[in-house]
């Protein structure tokens, strides 16, 4: 199955069956009788609705990153990346901090890991970026960068996590 299909379906399953749920259980609290008709309507209408909407505009904030195909390693809600390089992990937290696009951040270092907490902002609830460094040979260090949503139930997040892990990359060389 393509990734973009499983977005989809994803997205469907999540949207409409948790509409059609809570549509009944306010049915029932009105004293309505269940419908399994009304059930599966609200499930599919609401779900290929909510669907077809939150993955257009996702592929939209995709494109807009620069991600043009779609894989599972750049669409999936967790990404992660191993890189080796000349710098510390002191240079690496001070380029992090003059960079514009961390000055909002929240930044914490525990032992060798760096934790980078954003803030929510028009594309996801915030996102939770840990760098783990270690020393491989004299003068190199290898950062294992990842970066997930902050927010336990996020279904998407327009490429949010990709791009945090690339800025990253970009400052490292």
């Amino acid at each position: 199955m393509r990734q973009i299909s499983r977005i989809y379906l994803r997205v469907f399953l999540i949207m409409g069956l948790g509409f059609a749920i809570l549509n009944e259980v306010l049915n029932f609290a009105l004293g309505l009788d269940f419908h399994l008709y009304r059930f599966v309507f609200n499930f599919i209408i609401f779900g290929g609705i909510m669907s077809w909407l939150l993955v257009s505009i996702n592929k939209s904030q995709l494109r807009m990153n620069g991600i043009t195909k779609l894989t599972d390693e750049n669409t999936g809600l967790k990404y992660q990346k191993k890189i080796i390089s000349d710098l510390s992990q002191k240079e690496l937290l001070n380029a992090i901090k003059e960079k514009e696009y961390f000055s909002g951040a929240n930044i914490k270092i525990n032992g060798n890991n760096v934790i980078i907490y954003l803030k929510k902002g028009h594309v996801s609830w915030g996102e939770l970026i840990t760098i783990n460094s270690k020393e491989v040979e004299a003068g190199k260090n290898e950062f294992l960068i990842i970066s997930k949503p902050r927010f336990l139930f996020t279904l998407l997040d327009g490429g949010a996590n990709y791009t945090n892990v690339r800025k990253i990359v970009d400052l490292l060389g």
